[in-house]
C-alpha cells in the first residue's frame, strides 16, 4: 500500500524486513560429537557366515534365509561372506546350470562368532 500523506499530515509509515536468524553455531561442537559417538555406539548383535563355493563358476548369489529376514550377496572368486543376526538360517548357494543347489538346513548363528561352511563343492 502506498505512503499517502496529506498536507500538514505528520504520519509515516515504516517497513522492516524480517531476516531468519542465523545459524546457531553453539549447536555444531554438539551435532559432532554426537555423530563422533554414533560411531562408537555398540550396534545390533551379528555373527558372520562364510565359505568357497568349488568350482567358483558354479554360483553367483548365496542367499540367507531365517523367519521373516532374508539377504544375498555375490560369491567372489568362489568365496563369500554375510553378517547375520544370531540365530538359526537356512543358506543357499544358487548355482549356474549344469550345477543343482547347495542347501544347508540349519545354520547356527551366534554374534561376534564367525561360522566357516569350508569348501562347498556343487553337484551336477
Amino acid at each position: 500500500m502506498p505512503n499517502t500523506a496529506s498536507a500538514g499530515s505528520t504520519k509515516e509509515r515504516y517497513f522492516y524486513l524480517q531476516f531468519p536468524p542465523m545459524l546457531n553455531t553453539s549447536a555444531i561442537p554438539a551435532v559432532f560429537l554426537l555423530a563422533a559417538a554414533s560411531l562408537f555406539a555398540p550396534g545390533a548383535p551379528e555373527g558372520n557366515v562364510s565359505g568357497r563355493i568349488i568350482p567358483p563358476e558354479g554360483a553367483r548369489t548365496v542367499w540367507a534365509i531365517a523367519a521373516k529376514d532374508s539377504i544375498h550377496t555375490g560369491i567372489a572368486e568362489g568365496a563369500f561372506s554375510l553378517s547375520l543376526k544370531p540365530g538359526s538360517w537356512k543358506i543357499l548357494i544358487a548355482a549356474e546350470p549344469p550345477f543343482r543347489n547347495a542347501i544347508f538346513e540349519s545354520v547356527k548363528i551366534t554374534d561376534g562368532e564367525d561360522t566357516d561352511l569350508g569348501e562347498i563343492r556343487l553337484q551336477r
